[in-house]
């Protein structure tokens, strides 16, 4: 029965997630009208929490621990309050951004669960604490007008913090990411892409000149540099492309673009032999040892 009920819920959570990724591009046409959006915002929602429901069932069968129905329970909650806080609070906030946001926290709990439960409650609580916090930043930041004038402390708290990381982290699948403090295992690079997308920001919204952007762009190649001494190669790449490039491909001009682009591909292929190198050494050393 519980096979027959595994089997069945592979289709029935592959059909509710088509479903949502069909109202997502449905939701955003050109002539759709606020009512009819809103309710397919709302229909997006209760697949959410349908497959949520459904795919929790299935773990609860087959782990048959009931720690997997309270975690559910206080997913939905979760899920539930935040909705309702961007709902009441944030009336213009993008509703189709919110869902997705939410949706693919729902994934991620589930595959969580499914892998390790212990982990799936801990980090479970790491995203609710987040996610009350992130719901009250914006009302900082529009209070507080202090925090495009901190650009250069963003910057001295990034690079500061990814060298301390690159010292003191230790070692996970090749990478320097984690830093142990206690039972707690922390991730600071997480933090400083947060810090480094605002550093991007202040920076350039002081000015534009080339002069400007050539120095601030030294300084963006030296988190990237740090994140390559720790290996974190994809991070690297990520933090420099999604982040710096394309702040300045808003406020500069193609040409300004072009010579910041250029720098990360230097960056990226410096990596690609350093980490080419260390691979030859290993299987060098295999083979010694051999």
């Amino acid at each position: 029965m519980v096979h027959l009920i595994v089997s069945v819920s592979r289709f029935t959570m592959l059909f509710m997630i088509a479903i949502y990724t069909y109202y997502c591009f449905a939701a955003l046409k050109k002539n759709i009208s606020e009512r009819n959006q809103n309710r397919l915002y709302k229909k997006q929602t209760t697949l959410m929490y349908g497959l949520l429901i459904n795919a929790n069932l299935v773990l609860y069968l087959v782990l048959n621990d009931i720690r997997v129905l309270g975690l559910c329970l206080c997913e939905i909650l979760l899920f539930a309050i935040t909705l309702l806080i961007y709902q009441k609070i944030y009336a213009y906030a993008s509703k189709a951004l919110v869902n997705n946001m939410c949706m693919l926290l729902a994934i991620s709990f589930l595959i969580l669960t499914r892998l390790d439960m212990d982990k799936a409650i801990k980090q479970f609580s790491f995203a609710a604490v987040a996610v009350v916090i992130t719901c009250f930043i914006p009302i900082l930041v529009a209070k507080l007008k202090v925090w495009d004038k901190l650009g250069v402390l963003y910057g001295l708290i990034g690079i500061g913090g990814l060298a301390f990381v690159c010292v003191a982290a230790s070692t996970t699948y090749g990478a320097k990411l984690s830093i142990s403090i206690g039972p707690v295992v922390l991730q600071p690079s997480e933090f400083i892409k947060i810090l480094f997308i605002f550093f991007s920001a202040c920076m350039l919204y002081k000015s534009v000149e080339f002069e400007h952007i050539v120095k601030v762009t030294m300084i963006a190649a030296l988190h990237v540099l740090i994140l390559v001494a720790s290996r974190d190669l994809g991070g690297a790449l990520f933090d420099y492309l999604s982040g710096y490039a394309l702040c300045c491909y808003q406020k500069t001009n193609l040409y300004d673009f072009r010579v910041i682009f250029r720098s990360p591909c230097i960056c990226c292929s410096i990596s690609f032999v350093c980490s080419r190198t260390r691979s030859c050494d290993c299987l060098e050393r295999s083979f010694k040892c051999d």
